[in-house]
C-alpha cells in the first residue's frame, strides 16, 4: 500500500478488503520513514479521535451525560490505551465496529433506512481490519430475538422494507456469484468464505472458542 498504484492493486475488485489502518500506516512510513513512531502513529490518532467521533451518535441515542460517562470509561480503559500505542489495527476495528452497531441501532429504532447504508460501510471497514468483526451479526440477531421473547414493542424500523435492505448485500452477492460462475467460473463468495473459515478455524488464536475463552477470562469487576 505504499503507492496509489499498489493501493488500487490491493483493494476490490482485485482483493476483498480495504484495511484502512494498514493503508494509512503505509503513508505514515512514506512521510516519516519507518520507525516505531510512524508505525504506531495511526493507531494513536484513531484511538484519540474515537472519543469525539463516538460522542456524537452516543449523545443522540443516550443523551449527553451517558455519552460523557461512557467515553470517559473508554478514555481510561487500559485496553484502549494499550492498543492506541500499538502498531496494529485494533483501534480502527473498535471504531468501525462500534459505529456500525450504532448505525444499525439508529436505523432500526428510528426507522432511518439511510443508516443501514452506513452500517454496511462501517461493518465492511471493520471486517477489513479483522474478520472477527462479523461477530456483530449474531449480536444483532440476538438483539432481535430478545425483543420478541421479552415481548417488547417492535422497533419502528422493523419492517419488511428494512429487512429487505439488510438482506440486500447478501442477495446482491449471491446474484453476482451466479453470473460470475456462469461467465468466468470464478467464485468470489467461495474466496470470502474460505478466508473467513481459515481465519476462524485455521488459526488457533482467532477461532470462536479461543476468543470466547479470552473474553470470559478477561472479564472482571472493572
Amino acid at each position: 500500500f505504499s503507492s496509489l498504484e499498489l493501493i488500487l492493486d490491493h483493494i476490490p475488485p482485485a482483493r476483498n478488503w480495504v484495511p484502512t489502518s494498514v493503508i494509512l500506516t503505509a503513508q505514515a512510513h512514506n512521510v516519516l520513514g519507518v520507525s516505531e513512531w510512524s508505525a504506531r502513529l495511526v493507531s494513536a490518532v484513531i484511538g484519540i479521535l474515537s472519543i469525539p467521533i463516538l460522542y456524537i451518535p452516543m449523545k443522540k441515542i443516550f443523551g449527553k451525560n451517558v455519552a460523557l460517562i461512557a467515553l470517559l470509561l473508554l478514555a481510561l480503559s487500559p485496553w484502549h490505551i494499550e492498543w492506541s500505542q500499538n502498531a496494529r489495527g485494533y483501534t480502527a476495528l473498535m471504531l468501525f465496529y462500534t459505529l456500525a452497531l450504532l448505525a444499525f441501532y439508529l436505523g432500526i429504532e428510528k426507522d432511518r433506512p439511510s443508516f443501514f447504508l452506513l452500517f454496511f460501510v462501517f461493518l465492511y471497514l471493520a471486517a477489513s481490519e479483522r474478520l472477527i468483526a462479523v461477530f456483530i451479526l449474531p449480536v444483532i440477531v440476538l438483539y432481535l430475538i430478545v425483543i420478541k421473547i421479552a415481548k417488547y414493542s417492535d422497533p419502528p424500523g422493523l419492517s419488511a422494507r428494512n429487512v429487505l435492505i439488510l438482506l440486500s448485500p447478501g442477495i446482491a452477492l449471491i446474484t453476482y456469484q451466479i453470473f460470475s460462475s456462469m461467465i468466468s467460473g470464478q467464485s468470489i463468495l467461495v474466496d470470502i468464505v474460505d478466508e473467513i473459515l481459515s481465519t476462524f478455524y485455521g488459526n488457533s488464536i482467532e477461532n470462536p472458542f479461543t476468543q470466547t475463552v479470552f473474553i470470559v477470562f478477561e472479564i472482571g469487576i472493572p
